[in-house]
């Protein structure tokens, strides 16, 4: 046929493909994924490489998705697409595509990065595009939910500072939201991971989109600062407290309406009292960690929440604040410190699927 007809007919494919995962299965089935492969390998001009790069993204797209069996064969033309396109259209169509066959278990994301697609994608993290921009950051915030070993390439490959970047340099909301979420499940990662994030600085832009960002944002940045501290030893909750000023801002999420957030930011001080009260116990005074959640108001948000409506919110607060902050001395109204107890931590640490001395030189300023 010729060459118009080809077009016309990738095209009409592309089309029902796009229509949910039943027509897309049914495209599948009827054999049309080697001659689309052999139609990019041949494309004549760059019309029918963008179609068949977008039927190509519409045959990864879906849930369920297309089995790896099936979409396998395609990864070696997808990766080198994402490798050597100049073309904005057809390269964001690949990234999106292979942001999709990295949404799933670990051996969809391990074949995807046998590909040697990954250094790829993390590059295109500072595209000035965001056509480009966002389906890179999709796919990377993919791969840091799966294994420790596939988020440590990822590391490896010095993706940090890049989404520390986009977190407030980012020119869309949902560029920073990502951002946020892939740094999230990095920092809820192994130790050196989680060290990793901290000495890249990119604590610093989080803290920032914590205060002053977007709603949406500010959730995951608050997710980020979370997991952080629940996988941090004493030092290390320290220094995100002391280094990064996260007290103020979190404590701010305790006023949201939204119950998940206000549980996790719950854990989250509990877990940075837990820390001060081991180093006043440790070396006698009081705990500094109180004392700053104190100055930042959230002594006072903390007592307002045993009045709230959500049970489970009610008694982690009454819990904190029997265990932590005990009565007011009767002749100079100081606190004072009641001994740590171990109560049930939320379930940090968790990947989030639609993470020695620390001397971290904070690489980004604020206007």
């Amino acid at each position: 046929p010729s060459e118009q007809t080809r077009e016309q007919a990738i095209w009409a494919l592309g089309n029902i493909a796009g229509d949910g995962p039943e027509t897309r299965d049914m495209v599948i089935a009827a054999g049309a994924l080697k001659p689309l492969l052999a139609q990019i390998a041949e494309a004549p001009n760059m019309s029918m490489m963008r179609n068949c790069v977008w039927v190509l993204s519409n045959l990864c797209r879906g849930k369920p998705s297309p089995s790896l069996a099936t979409m396998g064969e395609a990864l070696p033309t997808l990766a080198n697409i994402v490798m050597t396109c100049t073309d904005e259209e057809a390269l964001s169509d690949a990234l999106w595509a292979v942001s999709y066959m990295t949404d799933g278990d670990d051996d969809r994301i391990r074949a995807v990065m046998a590909t040697g697609v990954a250094i790829k994608v993390v590059g295109c993290l500072v595209s000035p595009s965001s056509k480009i921009k966002l389906p890179a950051l999709r796919s990377i915030g993919n791969i840091v939910t799966g294994a420790d070993d596939l988020t440590q390439e990822i590391v490896n490959i010095g993706a940090l500072p890049m989404l520390g970047q986009l977190v407030t340099a980012g020119t869309k909301q949902q560029e920073r939201k990502e951002a946020c979420w892939a740094i999230s499940n990095i920092a809820a990662g192994t130790p050196a991971q989680l060290s990793a994030v901290l000495s890249s600085g990119v604590m610093l832009p989080v803290t920032h989109a914590l205060q002053h960002g977007e709603f949406d944002v500010k959730k995951e940045a608050c997710w980020a600062v979370c997991n952080a501290v629940h996988g941090s030893v004493t030092e290390q909750v320290q220094f995100i407290v002391e280094q990064y000023n996260t007290l103020g801002p979190m404590c701010d999420m305790l006023s949201v309406s939204d119950p998940k957030m206000v549980t996790i930011t719950l854990d989250f001080l509990e877990n940075v009292l837990k820390a001060g009260q081991k180093v006043s116990n440790d070396k006698g005074g009081e705990n500094k960690m109180l004392i700053m959640l104190d100055e930042a108001g959230g002594v006072d948000k903390l007592e307002e929440l045993q009045e709230h409506s959500n049970h489970d919110i009610y008694q982690k607060a009454v819990r904190i604040l029997e265990t932590y902050v005990g009565e007011e001395d009767e002749e100079d109204g100081a606190t004072i410190p009641a001994t740590c107890a171990d109560g049930q931590q939320f379930a940090f640490g968790m990947g989030r699927t639609a993470a020695g001395a620390l001397e971290a030189t904070p690489a980004f300023t604020f206007a």
